[in-house]
């Protein structure tokens, strides 16, 4: 699909019917999926059905995927102020971390009522401003959703050669 809209996305269920049986599949999702500036996580929960209907698509389409894995808000930690991450592309990264736990339970509670099959991932950026702390200040452990929705937790990290190749 070309991913410029979420009608382009959700009418092409080709990359679901389109792979080998017992692959498993992985699917970062946008809290910000109608990709307005300015759109907010207050805006969530005018959107749970759009967020269960891509939870149906994948179930209905996804013959031979079970779990599959939904990353929901990745690298909210992400230093995402220049301007080609700011709204919408990472809106969810300059929001209070009680609004972004909200919204990604939410989220997560709708894609599950499409695929009772789900999975989450909770996931961070690797290169973030520091091993505990959000853009903001406020830390990381408060963005933490709960164990409710997060079946496994990812670190995204990038090597350009500035980094040290130590994950703590």
């Amino acid at each position: 699909t070309d991913g410029g809209s979420w009608a382009s996305i959700s009418g092409d269920t080709s990359c679901l019917q389109n792979r080998q049986a017992g692959q498993s599949l992985e699917l970062s999702v946008n809290m910000c999926i109608n990709g307005n500036a300015g759109e907010n996580l207050a805006a969530i929960p005018a959107n749970v059905g759009t967020y269960k209907t891509l939870g149906q698509e994948v179930y209905n389409n996804g013959a031979g995927y079970t779990g599959t894995v939904y990353r929901i808000g990745w690298e909210s930690n992400g230093n995402w102020e220049s301007p080609q991450y700011v709204s919408p592309n990472y809106c969810w990264t300059t929001e209070g971390g009680a609004l972004y736990v909200s919204g990604y339970n939410a989220i997560a509670k709708a894609i599950l009522s499409g695929d009772p099959t789900a999975k989450f991932e909770w996931d961070i950026n690797g290169n973030g401003p520091d091993a505990t702390h959000m853009q903001n200040g406020s830390t990381i452990a408060s963005w933490y959703p709960g164990s409710t929705y997060v079946d496994s937790i990812g670190v995204d990290t990038y090597f350009n050669g500035s980094e040290s190749a130590d994950v703590d």
